[in-house]
């Protein structure tokens, strides 16, 4: 008879090896469940973001009141603020306002009366602005179109017709 020598195993016992899958499965869904904790919370900010500024453009609205050949010539309009909110003119020194006549932007217009305090605009309140254009010589027109903050607009036709001006 021959003696046959047993060979020794050397590896993972079942319990072990079941301990370390749960380990690294709890491992893998944790790191998961961190980084997709902070990727759903900048999805909430932007969503509430969006949802802020939607509710902003509702409340926003601007509106040119009154056009006239101001005391210097120039094109002056009186403007206010219709909606309910405060509509700033500038943020970080970038001017949310924007002036266009017959298409072309107005990059030098300034305030007649009514200088808003804090570059803000509150609700029911309103300015005049020169826009340093000069008045519409006899028999023509000109087009005055206002861009505000949250897409508020608003335009008006400044004619002098015969002598008679309008706005």
């Amino acid at each position: 008879m021959a003696i046959t020598k047993a060979r020794t195993r050397k590896g993972v016992t079942p319990v072990v090896a079941t301990s370390l899958l749960l380990l690294i499965s709890v491992a893998t869904v944790s790191s998961s469940a961190i980084f997709l904790s902070g990727t759903i919370d900048d999805v909430g900010e932007g969503v509430k973001d969006r949802l802020g500024v939607d509710s902003q453009r509702e409340n926003a609205e601007l509106s040119i009141d009154y056009g006239y050949n101001g005391s210097d010539g120039d094109i002056w309009l009186d403007i206010t603020n219709d909606g309910s909110i405060t509509l700033a003119l500038q943020e970080d020194s970038v001017d949310l306002w924007n002036f266009y006549i017959d298409g072309q932007k107005v990059n030098n217009w300034g305030y007649a009366y009514g200088l808003p305090s804090q570059n803000a605009i509150n609700p029911g309140d309103t300015v005049t602005i020169d826009t340093n254009r000069s008045y519409p010589y006899l028999t023509n027109s000109k087009t005055v179109t206002l861009r505000g903050q949250y897409e508020t607009s608003s335009s008006i036709v400044c004619s002098n017709s015969n002598g008679e001006q309008s706005c």
